[in-house]
């Protein structure tokens, strides 16, 4: 069997329209990793075989221009030392090929990376030696050609390997990609779950909380239902009435007072005028106080006795009301109302926040599959 008889053998391919389900990718995946890393391994293996042979080739080859002798070339001597000089250039250039090459079968363990690193050998010789190789071909044009030749054989050889399995590394790099992508929508199917584990916390939380704010809002109507309370409620209500009916009657005493008539009355006596004025700004304070005495005595005294009656009935009448129990039973009950609702708010916030981060992972992991569609689309394989 020749060398590249190997080459001949059907090789595995992924049939056309092939179809895989998203749950099967990943052993599907894998199974077809092993396959092309077994025929990478074969590929690399023919690779490095060839590349040992070209070596071997170099080393005849190599003995061959080292042994060549210009003294025999009809041609002066200046050309023969130019022809020399480029000559045992080139035959260093060529030297350190075979080296390279035969470093590679050392140094390069993947497919991918012993192509890459050939093309950049041969790239630095053909751009290093380019110049010996063409002023060295004016007397020894014939030796020098087998060397290029071999070359030449050589990647023609590799680009028949590469073609009958070009898809290898394309593959390679597909799969691993993809099995990148199926690692993300683990975590993120992780996230998902972590996620709806705390919303099924903050549900039972926000149960209770419910439950806690019914409990107050019953005991609260509870307590406003309740005699006492109605009662308080009633006769609050009774005082702020009476309340405001005295105070309009206390509004109207004081309308009842004649200032501007007893102003002119009294000009020119500064004491007393001092005194009106003063009850003018303060007439309730005063009122209050029960210290009308003094506006009193500057009222004639047939007048006097009746604002005294109207005054004695208010003052009496606002000791009767007595002290307005602005208690309330339900201000704590409120109070906690008001907390177990708050409660209740930051809960559907924190439960609207995790829904809206589940939307997110699945917006997420739906990009990730369509990623992963599209790149097995390139391999001609549909994702079902």
């Amino acid at each position: 069997m020749g060398f590249f008889d190997f080459l001949k053998r059907k090789k595995e391919k992924i049939e056309e329209n092939d179809k895989v389900k998203f749950e099967e990718l990943e052993s599907w995946i894998q199974g077809k990793i092993k396959k092309n890393w077994q025929r990478e391994e074969e590929l690399l293996s023919l690779v490095k075989q060839r590349i040992s042979l070209l070596v071997t080739e170099f080393g005849d080859e190599l003995r061959i221009l080292k042994s060549m002798d210009l003294r025999n070339k009809k041609a002066e001597d200046k050309i023969k030392f130019l022809v020399n000089e480029n000559l045992n250039s080139y035959i260093a250039f060529l030297s350190g090929l075979r080296d390279n090459l035969n470093d590679l079968d050392k140094s390069q363990k993947t497919l991918e990376s012993l192509m890459a690193r050939m093309n950049f050998v041969f790239y630095d010789f053909n751009k290093k030696s380019f110049t010996s190789y063409e002023k060295a071909t004016f007397l020894i044009g014939d030796e020098l050609s087998k060397v290029r030749e071999s070359i030449r054989v050589f990647l023609n050889d590799l680009n028949g390997i590469l073609e009958n399995d070009k898809s290898i590394v394309q593959n390679s790099k597909i799969f691993n990609l993809v099995l990148s992508k199926l690692s993300e929508v683990k975590e993120n199917e992780t996230s998902k779950a972590e996620i709806e584990e705390n919303i099924r916390k903050v549900e039972q939380k926000l149960a209770e909380a419910e439950n806690k704010a019914k409990e107050i809002e019953k005991n609260i109507e509870k307590t406003m239902n309740s005699e006492e309370y109605a009662q308080r409620v009633r006769k609050r209500a009774e005082i702020e009435l009476k309340t405001k009916e005295i105070k309009n009657d206390m509004i109207k005493l004081k309308e009842s007072f004649d200032f501007k008539g007893l102003a002119k009355a009294l000009y020119g006596d500064e004491k007393k005028m001092r005194i009106l004025k003063d009850y003018e700004l303060n007439f309730y304070e005063y009122l209050e106080a029960d210290n009308l005495s003094n506006l009193l005595s500057l009222i004639e005294e047939s007048k006097k006795n009746i604002l005294i009656k109207q005054v004695t009935d208010i003052i009496n009448r606002k000791k009767e009301l007595g002290v307005i129990d602005n208690k309330d039973e339900t201000s704590p009950l409120k109070g906690d109302l008001e907390m177990a609702n708050s409660a209740r708010d930051a809960l559907l916030r924190e439960k609207s926040n995790e829904l809206k981060r589940i939307q997110k992972l699945a917006e997420q992991k739906k990009e990730i599959i369509d990623m992963i569609r599209s790149e097995l689309a390139k391999m001609k394989v549909e994702l079902i």
